[in-house]
Parts: structure tokens; sequence; C-alpha cells
């Protein structure tokens, strides 16, 4: 069994990619829920539709905050700044969602819809980063 020996500097790094891949895993999950969301039709039944926009945003919020508050090292400043905009992006559609849920009107859907784009546009550039793909 070999055994690498890393300088903190590179353990710090690494740990952080492992995280940010994580988050990306998480990204994929809730824009699962968010997309899945505004495929109802808001005809079905409102309880366990604004029980699952709650769940939804809140696993925004969640993923929001570990992302924010994460120990960030040099290297990877640049990175985090575009995953700290990419799941707040996804809070965004997210409170979308939530509003589309409790007013059910066509506007308020496009602008969840519109709100989803944005936010999966913005996880795809993290995911094709090259960064992220060093091993």
């Amino acid at each position: 069994m070999n055994h690498l020996l890393l300088s903190p500097e590179v353990k710090a790094v690494e740990d952080y990619r492992r995280s940010a891949q994580t988050w990306l895993d998480q990204l994929h999950t809730l824009d699962g829920e968010i997309a899945s969301l505004l495929q109802t039709d808001n005809q079905g039944d409102l309880f366990t539709q604004s029980r699952q926009a709650q769940q939804m945003l809140q696993h925004a919020v969640d993923l929001a905050k570990q992302v924010d508050q994460t120990q960030t090292p040099a290297a990877a400043l640049g990175y985090h700044e575009q995953m700290v905009a990419t799941a707040m992006a996804y809070l965004e559609a997210a409170r979308f969602g939530m509003r589309w849920v409790s007013a059910p009107e066509q506007s308020r859907k496009d602008d969840a819809q519109a709100a989803l784009g944005l936010a999966q546009a913005n996880r795809k550039m993290l995911e094709d980063n090259p960064w992220m793909k060093t091993r």
C-alpha cells in the first residue's frame, strides 16, 4: 500500500475538492427537486406540494449555508466564489418555486423556470471546470 504525504496546503485543497464534489452532487439533487416541483400542474394536493416545496427550500438554504461557511484554501478561492454564486442561484430558484406553489400564477412559474435555468448554467460551468477534474 502506497502512502502519499501531503503538505497541509495540498491536503486542504484536496479536502475542499472532495467537499465541492459533494456539493455538486447535492446541487444536482436539488435541481431535480425544483424541476419536479415545476413540472406539476399545481392542481394536486396543495398540502403535499407545499411540504415538498418547503423541504426543497430548506435543502437549498442548508446547502448555501454549508458552502458559504466552509473554510477555503487560497488555491480554491476562484472556484469557491463560483460555487457560492451557484448555491445562491439554486436558493433563488427554490424561492421562486415556493412563491409559485403558494400563488400559482404563470408569471411566477416562468420566473422560477428562468431562475432554475440560470442555476443550471452555473452548475454546468462548475462541473466542466478543469480544476475539479484534476486528480
